[in-house]
């Protein structure tokens, strides 16, 4: 939930550091869960522009394609223009994404 909150801002960083910690002490299946709740706000946003086509614009659209490989290696800030355009219905969407992903 952290992770996907504000897509790479300082929330998300406290969330990765506790991860980091948790390594640190040999509890690794926390490192699951922040992989995929890290991923899931860009291949969410970027899998949306691809089967709602109609509903983005041409720009979104690149926007996804963008967004899609940026999740794919990890990258939570592919979603930012997303949660830019539209706050309120794409960040609440993308937290609870994550929190089924995870």
């Amino acid at each position: 939930l952290m992770l996907a909150f504000d897509m790479g801002g300082p929330v998300n960083k406290v969330a990765y550091a506790f991860m980091l910690i948790c390594v640190a002490q040999g509890v690794y299946t926390v490192v699951a869960i922040a992989a995929v709740g890290i991923c899931i706000p860009p291949l969410g946003m970027g899998l949306a522009t691809l089967i709602g086509r109609k509903n983005f614009s041409a720009e979104e659209r690149e926007t996804g394609k963008a967004a899609l490989v940026m999740g794919c290696v990890g990258v939570t800030e592919g979603a930012i223009p997303f949660a830019a355009a539209d706050p309120l219905r794409v960040i609440p969407s993308i937290m609870v994404g994550s929190v089924c992903g995870a």
